[in-house]
């Protein structure tokens, strides 16, 4: 039995991460090489794959039974058409970024209402002047939260501790969190939107979700509100946020992701004052690698017992 660990730029294992695979499956012939250089032979008889290979290796797998992603997103890996094992498990890292994510969301949402965007620009030209450009609330206002799954979760519990009101939206409408003011799916994004002081998109990439927050959306929003993505980019129309933004039809945004990414260097976005920017960083945390080995690590012993996974993706729903 085999099982090929694979490291790339989001995810590099040390000696003793690795020491730790080994002994938690001494049963299994451990392979260990860079996603960019795992050959065809190397996944060939591969039962478990740990990390993101490329995807034509996964069609010469036939006996790959589960793999495992160490991220939450699951492109490129999202039909099961790319196994060649149909009945493949496939996995990924929820449950690992959601607190710390939310934790980069909620500082975003106070960066904007405090304008720190307009302070740093001060600070640059070395002005000492007092001015709040604006400043809002946190507290009473009303943040619409798109996707309730880990992330989202987490952001809408962190946001209602601090006295906002939440209005959240997901596909489901059973089972309202207690730390959920109203619930509705997107048939009622636009009337979420519209009632928004902050907008925050942390919905999967589906095939629905896509080009969500479009023009028509987006025209939708205040221009006293905010729009902070830490989602993937391509969840919004980034020439028509551009727009608002430069012509301040909305107040700001915040983006961790944007399409495309990384975003060109002469990109208009880089040059708005009321855009904060991050490099897709909101899972960036010290032990946040320690973290993906011990879910792994977890998810493991339940494969070896024959106990169901958790964390399976849903080929149907794309997450």
């Amino acid at each position: 039995m085999k099982l090929t660990v694979l490291h790339d730029r989001t995810f590099e294992f040390t000696p003793a991460m690795l020491m730790r695979i080994e002994e938690a499956a001494p049963e299994y012939d451990l392979t260990y090489c860079a996603a960019s250089a795992v050959s065809a032979a190397q996944a060939a008889d591969a039962e478990i794959i740990f990390g993101c290979p490329p995807l034509e290796l996964l069609r010469h797998a036939p006996f790959l039974s589960w793999h495992h992603l160490p991220n939450s997103g699951i492109e490129p890996y999202t039909s099961p058409l790319i196994y060649a094992n149909p009945g493949v498990t496939l996995t990924n890292s929820r449950g690992v970024y959601g607190a710390i994510i939310a934790e980069h969301t909620v500082a975003m949402v106070f960066a904007l209402a405090r304008c720190f965007p307009l302070y740093c620009k001060q600070r640059g030209a070395r002005e000492w002047r007092r001015d709040d450009f604006g400043s809002v609330w946190v507290d009473g206002s009303v943040i619409s939260v798109f996707g309730l799954g880990d992330i989202g979760s987490n952001v809408a519990r962190k946001l209602s501790a601090m006295g906002a009101r939440i209005l959240a939206v997901r596909r489901s409408l059973l089972d309202k969190p207690p730390f959920v003011d109203e619930l509705y799916d997107l048939r009622g994004a636009s009337d979420v939107v519209a009632r928004s002081d902050f907008v925050i998109c942390c919905l999967p990439p589906t095939p629905r979700t896509t080009g969500l927050f479009s023009r028509e959306l987006l025209d939708r929003m205040k221009p006293s509100a905010y729009f902070i993505n830490v989602s993937r980019g391509a969840l919004a129309d980034t020439g028509a946020l551009t727009e608002a933004l430069a012509q301040r039809r909305i107040a700001g945004a915040a983006l961790d992701v944007t399409d495309p990414e990384p975003l060109p260097r002469d990109h208009p976005l880089w040059a708005l004052d009321n855009v904060i920017l991050t490099p897709h960083a909101a899972c960036v945390c010290g032990d946040i690698q320690t973290r993906k080995l011990e879910l792994f690590l977890s998810m493991l012993e339940r494969y070896k017992a024959k106990r169901a996974l958790p964390n399976q993706v849903n080929f149907m729903q794309g997450y």
